[in-house]
């Protein structure tokens, strides 16, 4: 994804990702290094998308991310994302 994820672009890249958290999908790498901005909204996107994958059995990483999204990430508290061996 290229551009800001926030509150005005979570409904965009909602209908984007989602349909590839799916079945038969296993494995799902998400590359956010070209997102500059990341607010509440683009992180509860995040951890709700990471929530769809764990529910149906499917390891989405994190592979790559701009320094804003790694900061709200960690502000997040979300441990699991920001101990990804990949993380830039």
């Amino acid at each position: 994804m290229i551009g800001d994820l926030d509150a005005s672009a979570v409904a965009g890249f909602h209908a984007k990702v989602t349909p590839l958290v799916a079945p038969p999908a296993r494995i799902v790498e998400l590359d956010l290094v070209g997102v500059g901005f990341c607010d509440v909204a683009g992180g509860r996107e995040l951890l709700m998308l990471r929530c769809q994958a764990a529910r149906q059995q499917i390891r989405l990483d994190l592979v790559a991310a701009h320094p804003a999204v790694w900061f709200l990430l960690h502000l997040l508290d979300e441990q699991a994302w920001l101990l990804h061996p990949g993380q830039q």
